[in-house]
Order: C-alpha cells, then sequence, then structure tokens
C-alpha cells in the first residue's frame, strides 16, 4: 500500500513539474502571448482579415472602392467582387427569401486612402454597386523556410501560424528552392500563398527573421523582418527537447504473423494511395491500407531465399511505383527464432536483387540481377556481393531507359550500400561497425556520435577459412530514409544494456540533420514498444513493424489468442 501511495505522489509531482516548465515556455500555449513572433504573425494575418466594401466607380482598369472596412485594407491584397444577381422566391409560398449573388471577378488593392482605396481589376467586369470582399475560408499556404532559418524558429512561427485557424499549412521540404520551384510546388499542392522564410545574424545575440509572402503567380506582397534574440531561440530549443516525443500515439495498430518481417508502403497500382507490403514467411503480401488491412496479393517466395531487404521506386516514372526485392539465396540455416534478435545464417550462396511491377492486377519481375539494391532519395543503387568481402566494389546508381543499366559509382562514400544517406551540401550521414553515426564532409569524418543506435538486429555469419574458426559477422543496416532536409531512422533500447541479444523493451524513430556546422538529433516517434524491425514513411504517416518485448505480447496469453505476435504500428507525420 505505501509502494502505491509513493508512486501516485510522485506522479502529481511530475505532472506539476511538466505543467510548470509548459507554462514557462514561450509561444507554445496561450494564444496573444507577446513574443518576439508576434509582430510578424499579425502583420501577416492583417491581410488576411475578413472584410466587406462596395465598388463605387470604374476607372480605365482600376476599381475605386470604400466602406466601414477600409481600414482593414493592404497594398497588395487580393479580393473577389461579387453581384448581387435576381431574387429567389420560395418553391411554394413565391416569397422572396435571397437573393442570388454571382462571383465576377479578382481585384488587387494597389492604394490605401483615408476614405476609399484603389484596386487594380485582375479578372473580370465589375461595375459600381458590385460588392467586395474577403471571407474566412481557410487560405492553402505554402509554408518554406530556407536552410539559412534556425529551424526550431522557423518550426515555432509554423505553429503559431497553424493555431489561428486560418490557413491550411503546406510544408515544403528545407532545401533550396528558387522562386520559380516554389510557384511550381505551390501550383502542384493546390496553395494560393507562398511564405518564404529567410534568415540570417542582426548582431552579436539576434538573429534576423525575414518574411516574404507571394501569390502563387510570384507577385511579392509582403516583405518584412523581426530582430529574434538568441535567447529566446535557445528557449525554444530547451522545451522543443523537453517535449519532444509526447503524445506519439499510435492512429491504428494492427496484429500480424511473428514471421512478418520485412515492411514498405507504396502506391504500386498509381491510384495515389498507398499499398502497406510485408513480407511474412516465405511470401510477399501486398495489403490495401485502411481501418483494417485487407490482404490484395501475395506472392510466393522461393524456399531456399531468405529476403534481406525490401524498397519501392517510381522506376519509370509513370506513376505507379515497383518493389525491389533483395535476398540470400542458398543455404542459408534458420531465421531468428522468439527468443533471439539476431538472425544467424551460414554464407549464402549468392545475394540476388529483383524488381517487380504490378501489371493487370498482378506482380511480374522485370529485372533480376546479382548483388544488393537499395533506393535512395528516388534512385536506384547497386553493389556487388562476393562470398568473402559480402558487400564487394563500388555503390554504382542503376539507369533505366527501356531496360536496366549500371551507372556512375557513388561519389563520397564506398559502402556497404544499407551504411549511409545523403545529408545537405554534399555531406554523408553514415554508421559504423559499432552501430555508431557519424558525418562525413569532402570524404573527412568531422562528427561522430557518442552513442550507438542499440545494435544490429539483422547480422549474418560470413564464410570461415576452416571449420575450426567461426566466420566473421556483416550485418544489413537499418533502414536510412531522406526526409525533408534530414534522415530518419531507428534507435533501440535493449533490455540489458551489455546482452543486446535478449532483446530490446523500447524502440524510436530519429531525424538527424545538419545545420551551420552541427549535427542535431531530434525523437521523431518515440515509446514504440519493443524491437522496431522495419518502418516506411507514406504521405504525412509512418508505417512501423515491431516486435514486442521478449517475443510475446502477454495480454493475448488471456485473451486466448496467440501471444508470439508482430505489430503494424501507423503513426502521423503531419506535425512538424
Amino acid at each position: 500500500m505505501s509502494s502505491l501511495r509513493t508512486m501516485i505522489e510522485l506522479r502529481k509531482t511530475l505532472c506539476l513539474f511538466v505543467l510548470l516548465v509548459a507554462c514557462l515556455l514561450p509561444l507554445r500555449g496561450r494564444a496573444g502571448t507577446e513574443t518576439p513572433l508576434k509582430p510578424l504573425l499579425d502583420d501577416t494575418l492583417s491581410y488576411f482579415s475578413s472584410l466587406v466594401l462596395k465598388v463605387e466607380e470604374v476607372r480605365e482598369g482600376n476599381l475605386v472602392i470604400t466602406g466601414k472596412d477600409l481600414s482593414k485594407l493592404r497594398k497588395g491584397m487580393r479580393l473577389k467582387v461579387f453581384r448581387t444577381g435576381k431574387p429567389f422566391r420560395h418553391p411554394v409560398t413565391r416569397e422572396i427569401v435571397g437573393t442570388m449573388e454571382v462571383e465576377i471577378g479578382d481585384v488587387a488593392i494597389e492604394e490605401v486612402a483615408k476614405e476609399r482605396a484603389v484596386a487594380k481589376i485582375l479578372k473580370g467586369d465589375p461595375r459600381p454597386g458590385d460588392e467586395v470582399r474577403l471571407g474566412g475560408a481557410v487560405i492553402p499556404m505554402l509554408f518554406y523556410q530556407s536552410p539559412e532559418v534556425d529551424f526550431y524558429l522557423g518550426d515555432a512561427y509554423y505553429r503559431e501560424l497553424k493555431r489561428t485557424g486560418r490557413f491550411k499549412l503546406i510544408d515544403a521540404p528545407i532545401e533550396r528552392f528558387s522562386l520559380k520551384e516554389l510557384r511550381d510546388m505551390a501550383r502542384d499542392r493546390g496553395a494560393k500563398v507562398i511564405l518564404l522564410l529567410e534568415g540570417g545574424r542582426a548582431g552579436k545575440e539576434e538573429t534576423r527573421l525575414v518574411e516574404r509572402l507571394y501569390w502563387v503567380d510570384g507577385e511579392e506582397f509582403v516583405n518584412r523582418s523581426v530582430d529574434i534574440p538568441d535567447s529566446y531561440i535557445n528557449e525554444l530549443k530547451a522545451g522543443l527537447e523537453f517535449l519532444q516525443g509526447e503524445g506519439n500515439e499510435p492512429l491504428l495498430t494492427y496484429e500480424l504473423p511473428f514471421s512478418a518481417d520485412h515492411l514498405m508502403a507504396a502506391d504500386l497500382d498509381g491510384d495515389g494511395k498507398a499499398e502497406i507490403i510485408l513480407t511474412i514467411g516465405g511470401e510477399l503480401a501486398i495489403y490495401s491500407y485502411d481501418v483494417d488491412l485487407m490482404i490484395l496479393k501475395d506472392l510466393k517466395l522461393r524456399s531456399t531465399d531468405m529476403v534481406v531487404w525490401l524498397d519501392a521506386i517510381d522506376i519509370d516514372g509513370k506513376g505507379g511505383m515497383e518493389l525491389v526485392l533483395t535476398s540470400l539465396v542458398g543455404e542459408t540455416g534458420q531465421e531468428r527464432d522468439r527468443d533471439e534478435i539476431v538472425t544467424e545464417t551460414r554464407v549464402p550462396d549468392a545475394i540476388v536483387s529483383r524488381v517487380f511491377r504490378m501489371t493487370e492486377g498482378k506482380l511480374t519481375e522485370i529485372w533480376k540481377t546479382d548483388g544488393f539494391l537499395r533506393v535512395i532519395k528516388g534512385r536506384l543503387y547497386h553493389q556487388d556481393y562476393s562470398r568473402t568481402d559480402i558487400f564487394s566494389g563500388p555503390v554504382k546508381e542503376v539507369l533505366y531507359r527501356e531496360g536496366f543499366t549500371m551507372g556512375d559509382r557513388v561519389a563520397g562514400f564506398d559502402g556497404p550500400i544499407y551504411d549511409f544517406a545523403p545529408l545537405a551540401d554534399g555531406k554523408v550521414l553514415a554508421v559504423d561497425r559499432g552501430n555508431r553515426l557519424f558525418v562525413i564532409d569532402g570524404g573527412m569524418v568531422f562528427w561522430t556520435d557518442a552513442e550507438d543506435l542499440g545494435g544490429f538486429i539483422r547480422e549474418y555469419e560470413g564464410r570461415s577459412p576452416t571449420i575450426m574458426l567461426e566466420g566473421k559477422k556483416w550485418h544489413i543496416n537499418d533502414r536510412f530514409t531522406s526526409f525533408r532536409n534530414g534522415v530518419i531512422l531507428p534507435s533501440r533500447d535493449p533490455i540489458v544494456k551489455k546482452a543486446k541479444t535478449i532483446g530490446y523493451k523500447t524502440s524510436r524513430l530519429l531525424f538527424v540533420f545538419e545545420r551551420d556546422g552541427l549535427v542535431q538529433k531530434r525523437v521523431l516517434i518515440d515509446g514504440i514498444a519493443g524491437e522496431l524491425l522495419d518502418y516506411a514513411v507514406f504521405g504525412d504517416k509512418v508505417a512501423v513493424l515491431s516486435k514486442p518485448k521478449l517475443g510475446m505480447k502477454a495480454g493475448n496469453i488471456l485473451k486466448g489468442d496467440n501471444p508470439f505476435v508482430k505489430q503494424l504500428l501507423i503513426y502521423s507525420l503531419s506535425e512538424r
């Protein structure tokens, strides 16, 4: 009883501490809180205030506008013009119950005076007496922060804009884009406005944040800046680091057979909706993703094959994605059992990779090659296999022009093919034999992580020169996924730190990126129970394949269900 009371008191103390910190954190709670970003936010909102005005006069392509909302007008604003039409009568009583309204066109505000404003006609034929207004509809806005802007500062402004409820924010990648590229992106994704954030130093202790607003046709209507104290940015970072990983509850959870081992999400048939692909025992299973998983197709794999990598790519640019499968072939021994996290196998006779395409509802093999394949940022790469070196020779790009051919070798990293991912500005994020991350810039290592990622879960036994000696171990690394300006990758917490083969108690997905010469790690998804086996990013979601702690879901025993299961968890990535 005393231990229970102690636990309750501890929980109360922690809750009060969290509440206190949340109250002290800047910009992350109550609307109207005075922060250095508030003037920028207020000015942006002023261009999208709801208002109603009247057309007083038409002069050679311009309108003279008057009305009580004149003070809300800003130069550069774009409004719609409406005209009152015929009366609308009740179908039975024939009484007038309203009037029809017709949208006439668009105008842009050019001058604002005390009693009237002048607007340029962009579209349509407005007349005196027409109504000019901006309603309360949500504005689709492409949000782009350039690489020079501190991520935490841009993230804070993004969240403040989102809290207003005035904008549907469409997040652009944090890479370098020209205005033309941003305009094309905005059109493709249905945005009406482009918000561009730039940054630089304003002094020894201040950062200048510049906001530019463009209409989707490229016309700039806002260009203003605000100086932000560095102390405020440091507070933002401290707050985000304290709260990161909170609230990472999965949207959906599915139970899978225990033999599920690899995961991918891809739109195989080009209908705009991703399918969930899993390797389950000796089959490749394709599921329709919804509230429930519905099996669509399955493909029997050869009994001599052990899948070690599953990927997807739109190789021909026609919309539907192809599946990429890499397997060990030959005498592979047994797969891992319920209590092991390391797969040990004899040296395979060969490594074979195949590419499959969905054609008329069937998976058809379109290419087969020896060696390893992997997709990186929408491109396909290959590395040879040898029985002595395993990963042999350089990593090369695979080109597709009415067939598959080998292209140039990848610069900056020699392999293994699964142990690296590109960062911004030519840098490479990689993992060493100790399962620690490091970053290469121009062939030189300039950062190494102090902690390992929890160990390799897919480790194999290589060829032994004699029966008296054990063969060397080699591994297939975890998936590195390029995402925005960084890389997503897993890490795990062993149940016993010095005995990782016992299993893992929790796992997480990390987001690693480089900014201003500093490598930063953020927890993207935290609190994943057990051992994370594989994951796949699709749209604004991420699917995670996980094995429960100690290889079993104890709660299933009480329900009379099989406790030896895997779990498929779907999380949201819609929040920055």
